[in-house]
């Protein structure tokens, strides 16, 4: 059970370095690649790894990222990426069910709801995280490989 989202954005980069790129972000944050082919690159979470509860609410559950040669020289990237709502659907109906068993009047209304607000916080959240990932892919003055990437990282920090 996954909410879908795609973005779109074109490069004046070649594929190879947009794979490049894109191959080394996914690293940076911790992603697993499950599929690397010329084109396109298939990535998850590793939902077991011990971190933050802020970091949970910028991680994608899974994604994948198309690299498309246009004519003139211009590359476009399509990503997807998809957000669980397990969690929250699960908790909503948990509460749902006691509201039922226990015969609490109305309360099958306003117990789901933080959990609703809060899918819709998470996503909010990364349509604004997913935006930035995809522009400082596409951006030609942030390249990124694997032997520059100490670099990379400390020029976005600053």
């Amino acid at each position: 059970m996954y909410s879908r989202h795609r973005l779109e954005k074109e490069s004046s980069l070649d594929v190879q370095t947009l794979h490049e790129k894109i191959y080394s972000i996914l690293r940076r944050n911790k992603y697993i690649i499950k599929h690397s082919a010329k084109n396109s690159i298939q990535f998850k979470d590793n939902f077991w790894r011990i971190r933050p509860s802020w970091v949970i609410w910028q991680v994608v559950d899974k994604g994948k990222f198309d690299v498309v040669s246009l004519p003139g020289g211009v590359s476009l990237i399509r990503y997807t990426y998809y957000i669980s709502f397990i969690p929250e659907a699960t908790l909503a109906m948990v509460s749902l069910i006691l509201c039922l068993m226990f015969h609490f009047p109305y309360s099958f209304m306003i117990l789901p709801t933080p959990f609703v607000i809060g899918h819709l916080l998470r996503i909010g959240i990364m349509v604004d995280v997913c935006k930035k990932m995809i522009r400082d892919i596409a951006d030609p003055g942030k390249y990124v490989t694997a032997f520059n990437l100490h670099f990379y990282i400390y020029a976005v920090s600053k």
